[in-house]
C-alpha cells in the first residue's frame, strides 16, 4: 500500500468525525484564521476550490449565502460524506464535492479564482507537486490560501521527542511539517508571491485542549481568539503551530519582440 492510499486509510477510519469544536483548539484557530484573511480577499463571484475539503466545515462555511461556485476535493471517501451531509443540512447549491488526489488536479488551466488548502500540505508525498498544481489551476492574478503546520515552536519540540528521544512512530502515515522559511521557498520556487501570513497557536503542546475547555466555560474564548489573531499579525507568527499564507498567482513576464 503506498503512502496516499495509508492517509486515505487513516481519514476514512473516521478521524475526520465530530464537530469542529470537540476536535481541539488548533482546528477553531486554524479555520477562523483563514475565515479572516479571506475576509477582504472573497470574490464577488466566480470558481472557487477547496483541496482537501475534509469533512467540509470550511468549504460550507465560505460558501454560505455567496454567489462563488465551490469545488471541494477530498481522497477520503467516508470524509466526503461527511461533507455531502453537511451540505445537505445547510441546503447549500453552490457546492459540488469530488474525490481526487491533490498531486493531480483535474482541471484546466486557470479554472479558478480562488484555492484554499488548510491542513493538507503536509499530507502529500510531493508538496512540490501539489503546489505546482494549485498553481496551474488558478486563473491569473488569483489568490490562494495555504496552511503549512510549523516546526519552529513548542509543539516542534514535542514531535522531536517523540520521534526521535522515545522513538515512536508519529501517528499520521505522511506529516511533513515546515518552517517559516521553507514553506516561502516551496511557494516561490511554484511561482507565487506571497502577500500575507499569520501564524497561529503559539500555547504550550500540554494542556491545551483543556485550557480552551475552560476558557468556553467562562465565556472568554473568542477574546482569547481575537488576542491570538492580534499575535499572528506580528513577527511571533513566524513560531505559530500553524502558518496560513496569502499567495497570489505571479503574472509571467511579457517579452517584447524587437
Amino acid at each position: 500500500m503506498n503512502k496516499i492510499c495509508e492517509v486515505a486509510k487513516y481519514y476514512d477510519k473516521g478521524h475526520y468525525k465530530g464537530d469542529v469544536e470537540e476536535r481541539g483548539s488548533h482546528t477553531i484557530l486554524r479555520f477562523g484564521a483563514v475565515l479572516d484573511v479571506l475576509h477582504n480577499r472573497y470574490p464577488a463571484e466566480g470558481t472557487a476550490l477547496d483541496v482537501g475539503c475534509g469533512s467540509g466545515y470550511l468549504i460550507t462555511k465560505l460558501a454560505s449565502g455567496t454567489l462563488v461556485e465551490w469545488l471541494g476535493l477530498d481522497i477520503s471517501v467516508e470524509s466526503l460524506k461527511e461533507a455531502r451531509r453537511r451540505c445537505r443540512q445547510m441546503a447549500l447549491c453552490n457546492v459540488d464535492l469530488l474525490r481526487g488526489d491533490a498531486h493531480r488536479l483535474m482541471f484546466r488551466d486557470g479554472s479558478f479564482d480562488l484555492v484554499t488548502c488548510t491542513d493538507v500540505i503536509e499530507h502529500v508525498e510531493s508538496p512540490r507537486r501539489l503546489l505546482k498544481e494549485v498553481f496551474r489551476v488558478l486563473k491569473a492574478d488569483g489568490t490562494a490560501v495555504i496552511s503549512v503546520p510549523n516546526w519552529q515552536n513548542l509543539y516542534g519540540v514535542r514531535r522531536f521527542w517523540i520521534e526521535r528521544i522515545l522513538k515512536r512512530q508519529w501517528e499520521v502515515p505522511i506529516d511533513n511539517w515546515q518552517s517559516f522559511r521553507s514553506a516561502r521557498r516551496l511557494f516561490h520556487d511554484a511561482g507565487f508571491t506571497i502577500e500575507d501570513f499569520r501564524g497561529i497557536c503559539f500555547r504550550p503542546p500540554l494542556g491545551s485542549s483543556m485550557f480552551l475547555r475552560a476558557l468556553k466555560r467562562v465565556r472568554a474564548l473568542n477574546s482569547y481568539i481575537s488576542l491570538e489573531h492580534l499575535l499572528s499579525r506580528t513577527l511571533l507568527g513566524h513560531f505559530g503551530l500553524y502558518i496560513i499564507f496569502v499567495l497570489r498567482k505571479r503574472p509571467k513576464p511579457t517579452i517584447l519582440e524587437s
